[in-house]
């Protein structure tokens, strides 16, 4: 997963613009309710695309994203 600059200086823990494995998902969780709210504005469309609405998507994801990394310590 690639992030943005701006967001990779809110988090400078980051070291690279290039996230996989746990840096993802941590990066994910923590902007889960930015996402969520963005996929909120095309409600209809995102529902056609994934079968979901984005607030039922993203709390099923959020479980997703915690159970690896708990999995991972």
């Amino acid at each position: 997963m690639s992030i943005s600059k701006s967001i990779q200086e809110e988090h400078p823990e980051l070291d690279s613009q290039y996230l996989e494995d746990l840096d993802m998902y941590m990066v994910l969780l923590l902007l889960k309710e930015e996402i969520q709210s963005f996929c909120g504005l095309f409600d209809d469309e995102f529902e056609a695309i994934f079968g979901l609405p984005p607030e039922i998507y993203f709390d099923i994801a959020e479980q997703h994203w915690t159970q690896k990394l708990e999995d991972s310590l």
